[in-house]
C-alpha cells in the first residue's frame, strides 16, 4: 500500500505483462521504452489503465521538457507550415 507507482524496466517482452500486473493491483505505471512490443499490447494496457483510473506512461522524459510545450505551440500556430511527420 505504500507504493504509488511501478517502474517497469524488465526486458521488452515482459513489459505488457508486468504493466498489467501492476495496473491490476491498483498501481500507476511508468514503462521503459518501448512501451510494449506491438500496438495490441499497448492498446490493452492503456485501456486497462483507463478502466481503473490509473496512469500508464512510457518513460519518454523529453515529452515533459519546457521546450516541447513551445514546439507544440509553434506547430499549432502554423508558424512552420503543415507538419506531416
Amino acid at each position: 500500500p505504500e507504493v504509488d507507482i511501478v517502474y517497469v524496466s524488465t526486458p521488452h517482452p515482459f513489459h505488457a505483462a508486468n504493466a498489467t500486473l501492476a495496473l491490476n493491483n491498483g498501481k500507476h505505471v511508468l514503462i521503459e521504452k518501448p512501451l510494449t512490443l506491438n500496438a495490441r499490447e499497448a492498446r490493452e494496457i492503456t485501456e486497462l489503465a483507463a478502466e481503473k483510473g490509473l496512469l500508464v506512461l512510457e518513460g519518454m522524459w523529453t515529452r515533459f521538457l519546457p521546450h516541447m510545450r513551445r514546439i507544440r505551440e509553434i506547430i499549432a500556430a502554423g508558424t512552420i507550415g503543415d507538419v506531416h511527420t
